[in-house]
């Protein structure tokens, strides 16, 4: 089953508006068909991270109330709800701000060098940079320079 993107956009709008007035935010959402027939995917956790199980099936149960009462699917669809999880790709201020006072490893483009490898605990996020807090220094990395970042245990 082929869904408009404008049918889509309007479905993570709703969506959204949910996760957010139950004090949530909203990190992803897709709908994609698999074997399993269609999935509506989402990942929501409170702006500080800390969501729990039996938040993500109440999310979840909202969430299918809105869909059985829209009728946007012919057919069934499995939901799944759950939080972005340790392995999540921090990319952007939100991200950051979900792990702030965790441990992160990143690996960031800076002048004359390729990739170097940070890793230390997520100190003040601002709006296009990060504070990146270790053993011997403390330093700020733009957003824009960081390749790729995994939360650390």
């Amino acid at each position: 089953m082929v869904i408009d993107n404008q049918v889509q956009s309007l479905i993570k709008k709703n969506i959204e508006n949910i996760i957010t007035k139950q004090g949530f935010v909203l990190f992803d959402f897709k709908i994609m068909e698999t074997n399993r027939g269609l999935v509506l995917r989402v990942l929501a956790d409170y702006k500080h991270g800390g969501i729990t199980l039996s938040e993500c099936a109440g999310l979840n149960l909202r969430i299918r109330r809105f869909i059985e009462q829209q009728n946007y699917f012919g057919e069934d669809i499995n939901i799944e709800v759950f939080s972005p999880g340790i392995n999540w790709n921090l990319k952007d201020k939100r991200d950051f701000l979900r792990v702030k006072g965790k441990n992160v490893r990143l690996w960031v483009k800076l002048p004359g060098i390729r990739v170097k490898e940070l890793s230390g605990r997520v100190g003040e996020v601002l709006d296009d940079r990060v504070r990146i807090i270790s053993a011997d220094r403390s330093r700020e990395v733009l957003f824009a320079d960081i390749k790729k970042a995994k939360q650390d245990l």
